[in-house]
């Protein structure tokens, strides 16, 4: 005999027949408690430390001789870009997996394989291309400022 106090909505609250289980409605159950408390404290720590970070290490204008601190403090002017290497290899990774799920169309239509072996290689072409072209202005504006700031520096030395 079914229970006609089973609804649909105690399937997602956990009703299991014998005992009904309270949910939040995530999927995990949290304490949100712990986690104000825990919130709190973790924001003070990432203002205090990334404040202290920010205008001792970053904006600082020491010179390190350890080259992992000086590619750190690159790494953290945003002076080199990671996104440009990603961004290829993911455009090698798509070209490479359309081409290998183009032809497993090969057997049953040929003019679909032809279709996303050619259309889906040239569509990621253009995607990945209008990406890195905003990283190419960005590289090419940082050299013009750097060149700029080489002549007025060497202008002002004479």
């Amino acid at each position: 005999m079914v229970d006609s106090s089973y609804q649909a909505n105690d399937l997602i609250s956990g009703y299991t027949g014998d005992s009904v289980q309270q949910s939040n409605g995530f999927i995990f159950n949290i304490d949100f408690s712990k986690l104000n408390t825990w919130a709190i404290i973790s924001l003070i720590l990432a203002v205090v430390i990334s404040l202290v970070v920010f205008f001792l290490f970053v904006k600082s204008n020491t010179n390190f001789k350890n080259k992992f601190v000086a590619w750190l403090k690159e790494f953290l002017n945003f002076r080199s870009i990671l996104i440009e290497n990603i961004l290829k290899y993911l455009y090698l990774f798509c070209t490479v997996f359309m081409t290998f799920i183009s032809f497993s169309l090969i057997t049953e239509n040929f003019l679909g394989f032809l279709v996303v072996l050619v259309g889906s290689n040239v569509l990621i072409r253009i995607i990945f291309e209008f990406l890195l072209s905003m990283i190419m202005i960005w590289k090419n504006t940082s050299d013009i400022c750097n060149y700029s700031k080489n002549i007025k520096d060497n202008i002002e030395k004479k």
